[in-house]
């Protein structure tokens, strides 16, 4: 996994860091008792992953495609990863992570003009005091970032994040990216099996017109609780984009989200529901990027629930969910103002060596719902149907 290393030795600085992080005193007091710092180590780690996948797609009117191609991505998104870390103390910690994007399939990054645009993040951690993080980190509930990943999407789905767009979380909810940039997410000590997680985002300045850390761009915040003990693990949540203070006729987004996994025996049993309010998009479904309700709008409500398993099956791990969502615009004339959306996916991995695993999975969503878009194409209970076969490694 680890293709470079390079150690050098510093002392503590307590000065430096006292200036970098003014605003966090608790830390910088800790950190400016440390003793010698030890070695600081940098690691090149990332996935490799690439494979087939068959896509059946139709509008339930007018049109249907099917193809077959050469995919990237299909159980977890290809990514190279720059981490170090440097302890300064038995209790202290300094590190980063950076991980950037690309298709194995072309060899182009997967953002233009962005190196590490999936995450980017500097963090401090005290044994006694937990940890902070600041750069471009996940949106709780997306799962964007290891950060993110840990606190929602691993708990909620025996598919994570991954499988390509079979089986994310974020199709049964309010999409509003990956990331966020110029973020701090606190993550503090566990109490007992209790940690408390917080995320704020002060918004993009590279937008025209949007100045970070002001009203004139859109803030996110994020409150969870995870729980952990041995065979139970969960997570509650909230979170807001705040839109209002920016546009004085749009609404805040706010969510909430409860849910985790349990073991018995052999199996895992997931499950997860969420509410949310004054949304602004829902994701298009797979392969369906023009079949859009609701685009434009900042007045969406409705709800969600998923279940799922997995368990060993044949030497691998099989895996199994299914997700409903209902959406609702509030805007009487907005087109599709219903959604109903039903998905069922299964898929199977069998690890081949320590880092590298074949893979395949098939699955199926369907929106109920009918609307004529302002290009005059009818869409009528529009579905997406994809099967993937691959080989995802590890480096």
């Amino acid at each position: 996994m680890i293709l470079t290393t390079h150690k050098h030795q510093h002392g503590c600085r307590a000065t430096a860091v006292q200036t970098t992080l003014s605003l966090m005193l608790p830390w910088v007091v800790s950190f400016a008792t440390c003793g010698q710092a030890s070695a600081a180590e940098v690691k090149i780690a990332g996935m490799v992953d690439t494979g087939l996948r068959y896509a059946s797609v139709s509008s339930g009117t007018d049109h249907h495609s099917s193809s077959i191609a050469l995919a990237d991505g299909l159980k977890d998104a290809n990514r190279i990863v720059l981490l170090g870390k440097e302890t300064l103390s038995p209790e202290r910690e300094v590190g980063f992570f950076l991980e950037a994007g690309f298709s194995s399939d072309t060899g182009e990054m997967k953002t233009a003009n962005t190196l590490f645009d999936r995450a980017g993040y500097l963090y401090f951690k005290d044994t006694n005091l937990g940890q902070v993080s600041a750069g471009v980190l996940g949106v709780t509930r997306a799962g964007g970032t290891p950060l993110a990943y840990s606190v929602t999407s691993e708990r909620i789905s025996p598919f994570g994040t991954g499988w390509g767009d079979l089986a994310n979380p974020i199709y049964a909810m309010p999409f509003h990216g990956f990331s966020l940039a110029n973020a701090l997410q606190y993550d503090s000590i566990k109490w007992g099996p209790v940690q408390g997680h917080v995320t704020y985002s002060f918004g993009s300045s590279s937008e025209n017109g949007m100045v970070e850390g002001s009203a004139s761009t859109n803030r996110y915040a994020a409150l969870a609780l995870t729980y952990d003990i041995d065979r139970l693990h969960l997570v509650v949540m909230a979170d807001q984009m705040n839109e209002s203070s920016r546009v004085s006729n749009q609404k805040d987004e706010v969510g909430v989200l409860a849910g985790g996994h349990a073991t018995l025996g052999q199996l895992r049993v997931f499950g997860w529901g969420a509410h949310f309010s004054g949304a602004d998009a829902i994701m298009p479904l797979p392969g369906l990027s023009d079949c859009s309700p609701m685009r434009g709008l900042d007045d969406i409500d409705g709800s969600s629930v998923s279940v799922g398993f997995d368990m060993p099956l044949w030497g691998g791990l099989w895996r199994v969910y299914g997700l409903r969502m209902r959406a609702k615009a509030q805007d009487a004339s907005a087109e599709g103002q219903r959604i109903t959306r039903t998905a069922l996916v299964t898929g199977w991995d069998m690890s081949l060596s320590r880092r590298t695993s074949l893979y395949m999975a098939v699955g199926r969503y369907e929106d109920r719902v009918r609307y004529i878009d302002i290009q005059g194409r009818t869409y009528d209970h529009p579905s997406s149907i994809q099967a993937v076969l691959g080989l995802h490694h590890n480096f």
